[in-house]
């Protein structure tokens, strides 16, 4: 799950002007994760983050997804998505994932806050 979310970001950002599937279906790939994360993963192991998120199971199964993009990318692959640090690119991208901006804004705050393992108040927050 980890490797499509970021292959989909990387394609998303090469052709982010002509096509927004790719954000529509990370989108569907993030709302849908966190129904497989609640049965397969002992929330022990995650009572941090699922605490620091209200207990609510949809960004701590996100945030999940990325630190494990993060623990499997090299720095170049990293910097191919640092787009999503840029607020113009980062807007973009949540109205491209279509349903609710607001909650296109929450999660994929939550994504890139993991991801590049900081907060950005500019951003949002879950």
């Amino acid at each position: 799950i980890e490797g499509l979310v970021l292959l989909k970001l990387i394609a998303w950002r090469d052709a982010y002007n002509t096509r927004s599937d790719d954000a529509v279906d990370i989108r569907y790939i993030l709302k849908s994760y966190s129904r497989v994360f609640e049965k397969e993963y002992v929330m022990e192991e995650y009572f941090t983050i699922h605490k620091g998120y209200d207990y609510e199971i949809l960004p701590t199964s996100i945030h999940y997804i990325g630190q494990e993009i993060r623990r499997m990318v090299s720095d170049k692959t990293l910097a191919s998505i640092a787009f999503l640090k840029e607020v113009k690119y980062f807007n973009v991208f949540c109205h491209h994932m279509s349903g609710e901006y607001e909650e296109n804004l929450k999660m994929l705050n939550v994504l890139r806050s993991a991801i590049f393992q900081e907060k950005d108040e500019e951003l949002g927050e879950y």
